[in-house]
């Protein structure tokens, strides 16, 4: 039978893969929630915060902030970080960066 032939070090293995998938612990700010306070797309340009000329690719601060925005509907910076694929500290560097702006709300 084929699960009797598992030996010791595939057990080891799955435990250390076991170990490597829990989370670790992030700070309490990365759990803030982004609300958006805008209804629709800001006109950024005029805030000085986009290029007023238009390239091919967006910078990373520019995919941040837009990402932000797009989901600021009450999702945590830790999930956008997930869900954008950048250090949770640079999603909330620039989160705090658009709540000055007053573009966004942190929220508890």
């Amino acid at each position: 039978e084929i699960n009797k032939d598992v030996s010791k070090k595939d057990k080891n293995s799955s435990l250390i893969n076991d170990k490597m998938l829990t989370k670790k612990k992030l700070p309490k700010k990365y759990n803030l929630k982004v609300i958006s306070r805008t209804k629709c797309e800001p006109f950024m340009s005029k805030r000085n915060l986009y290029r007023d000329l238009s390239k091919d690719l967006l910078t990373k601060d520019e995919f941040l902030m837009f990402n932000l925005l797009y989901y600021g509907d009450g999702i945590k910076i830790k999930d956008i970080s997930n869900i954008v694929g950048f250090d949770p500290s640079l999603v909330f560097n620039k989160a705090v960066f658009l709540e000055k702006h007053k573009l966004i709300h942190l929220k508890k």
